[in-house]
């Protein structure tokens, strides 16, 4: 026999036996999701990702987090907490509110209700309530009318709510005073996924939250529902390990079989294109058509008017209207007398509960007139 038909059947079965373990690993081996619900990682109908890519974007200083508690102030976010998240867990969590930050608790079950609040939940059965009207006038209720609450569980009305909304089923959302800090409790933590958060006036609620005590820092409380940042990464490449090996299994297969024939012209092979899950893209389709509210749409060119502006100037983002106005003075290019009017007025109008439409197209025409005029954008790219 010639050696090299030898050497060409050997390889072939070495190949064939490869493929053989390959596929038996693949059949046997046990398939776990990567993710947990709830994870910022996830894009799927559970995940939470579509929402910490939305505060990110809207210029918030959002990160995740492995740990009980953050070093900085802010607002920590914590879905639905496992039961490893333990009662040292909560001490360090509430006496981290204690000293002036605020905590969003979203859970629907014993594990996410620290005891030391004293709250009290409570079995509701049956389906979804009938629509919710905006309840008592309170700031994270503003421009809220309705949610897509679950019918899992209520709370009990407490002496240390500093303020509660609820249906015919109990209280669904409560505020606490702790120490210096506030604790906001939310019976639905279902509403802020990739497959809720676009529905109803889901994300004006969060968007309250997040305005009223978000602006210096924001978490992703990881840990809390049980994310593990070496196990899940693992657990995320292992079904992909095994496909690709059997895909390079069957490219060995292929390339003896087809040795040395001709299918015309080599052409490059087309790129492949990513797919994200359906809830995941639809929840980033429709975000902003959720949040249409004219204060949230003139605070979102306000802002975006003083990031442009910074990074043109080459500052820091978060300098005051006034020390903006006073850097512009000393460019001859920018017209600051005229930029300290659109400031002004901005902030004016955001606290106006008023705000016409008027109002907000011509605020907004003027801001991008201002911009065309003195800033030259591409300098700061």
């Amino acid at each position: 026999m010639a050696k090299g038909v030898l050497n060409f059947r050997l390889l072939l079965y070495l190949a064939l036996g490869i493929f053989g373990v390959i596929v038996l690993l693949g059949v046997i081996a046990p398939h776990n999701p990567a993710y947990p619900p709830y994870t910022t990682h996830s894009a799927k109908p559970d995940g939470t990702k579509a929402l910490f890519l939305l505060l990110g974007k809207e210029g918030f200083a959002v990160s995740r987090l492995l740990a009980s508690v953050p070093q900085n102030p802010g607002l920590m976010i914590i879905m639905e907490p496992g039961s490893d998240f333990t009662d040292q867990d909560w001490a360090r969590v509430l006496a981290w509110v204690g000293r002036g930050n605020a905590l969003l608790l979203a859970s629907d079950n014993v594990h996410g209700l620290p005891k030391s609040l004293g709250y009290e939940m409570v079995p509701v059965s049956g389906g979804l309530s009938g629509p919710q009207g905006p309840g008592p006038a309170n700031p994270l209720l503003k421009d809220v009318g309705a949610l897509t609450l679950s019918g899992g569980v209520r709370l009990k009305k407490h002496a240390s709510m500093a303020f509660a909304a609820g249906d015919e089923r109990g209280i669904y959302l409560a505020e606490s005073v702790y120490g210096n800090g506030r604790v906001i409790f939310l019976t639905s933590p279902e509403i802020f996924t990739n497959k809720e958060i676009n529905q109803k006036d889901n994300l004006i609620l969060l968007l309250n939250i997040v305005r009223n005590y978000g602006r210096e820092n924001i978490w992703f409380n990881e840990a809390a529902h049980g994310f593990n940042l070496d196990r899940d990464t693992r657990q995320l490449f292992t079904w992909p390990l095994h496909l690709g090996l059997i895909q390079l299994a069957l490219g060995i297969l292929m390339l003896f079989y087809f040795w040395g024939k001709r299918f015309g012209r080599p052409r490059p092979l087309p790129a492949k294109l990513s797919r994200l899950a359906g809830d995941y893209v639809s929840s980033l389709a429709h975000i902003y058509r959720q949040g249409r509210a004219r204060h949230l749409i003139l605070e979102s060119i306000y802002r975006g008017l003083k990031q442009d502006l910074a990074r043109y100037l080459g500052v820091p983002p978060n300098l005051s209207d006034g020390e903006l106005v006073k850097i512009c003075c000393g460019q001859r290019r920018i017209d600051a007398p005229k930029l300290q009017d659109l400031l002004e007025r901005c902030t004016e109008l955001l606290h106006n509960p008023g705000l016409s439409e008027k109002d907000l197209f011509a605020t907004a025409r003027a801001v991008a007139i201002w911009q065309t005029k003195n800033l030259d954008l591409r300098k700061g790219e």
